[in-house]
């Protein structure tokens, strides 16, 4: 589930669903995102409402029962309460991604039960932030002339940021590479080209 329907929001469930997601609730403030809601609504929450949901009506409490991943791009400090995270499947993945304040803090998501945990703060672990992706990517795109950032080469960079942590190293609190890790640029600029040529 997502919780936040602006650009980021937006963002990550076009990429979700590129990468085979098919079962995605997105929520704004209004609640869950579905097909025929009239509220609140604009041409990509429609769009978003057409691939995903067919069931949830609700509000966050009641959406987050036995999901499996929250995604937070909300921008709303504490959204997320511990009670909800109980209420997910066992081991849930929470990535609490509002700077510089998440949804939730992680030591109260860890305390509630969640196995991987993520923030887009630089006060913890798993740091998902803006800074592991756009420079590296600017600079490839600009060095390859690209012309047109596509979701497939979206996917490509996710997945080179993703497989930048060997297998054997990784851990609940090390999913992704620090930010400022030194062969970002060279793995994300080869896996631009690498997709570029497929296209």
């Amino acid at each position: 589930m997502i919780a936040g329907a602006g650009s980021a929001g937006y963002g990550i469930w076009k990429l979700l669903c590129f990468a085979g997601c098919t079962n995605i609730i997105v929520l704004d403030s209004k609640g869950a995102i579905y097909k025929g809601r009239k509220e609140g609504m604009n041409k990509y929450k429609n769009e978003i409402a057409q691939f995903t949901n067919r069931d949830e009506h609700g509000c966050l409490g009641e959406a987050i029962v036995r999901s499996d991943v929250f995604i937070g791009v909300s921008g709303i400090k504490n959204l997320l309460k511990t009670r909800m995270i109980k209420k997910m499947n066992p081991d849930p993945i929470v990535f609490a991604l509002t700077n510089p304040y998440p949804e939730i803090h992680p030591t109260l998501a860890r305390n509630a039960g969640a196995r991987i945990i993520a923030t887009g703060s630089f006060n913890y672990e798993n740091k998902v932030n803006n800074a592991l992706v756009f420079p590296y990517v600017m600079r490839a795109i600009l060095d390859l002339k690209i012309r047109k950032i596509t979701p497939d080469i979206l996917y490509a960079v996710a997945v080179a940021i993703a497989n930048t942590i060997p297998k054997r190293k990784l851990a609940d609190n090390k999913i992704i590479p620090e930010i400022g890790d030194k062969s970002l640029q060279k793995r994300i600029t080869a896996a631009i080209l690498r997709q570029s040529r497929l296209n």
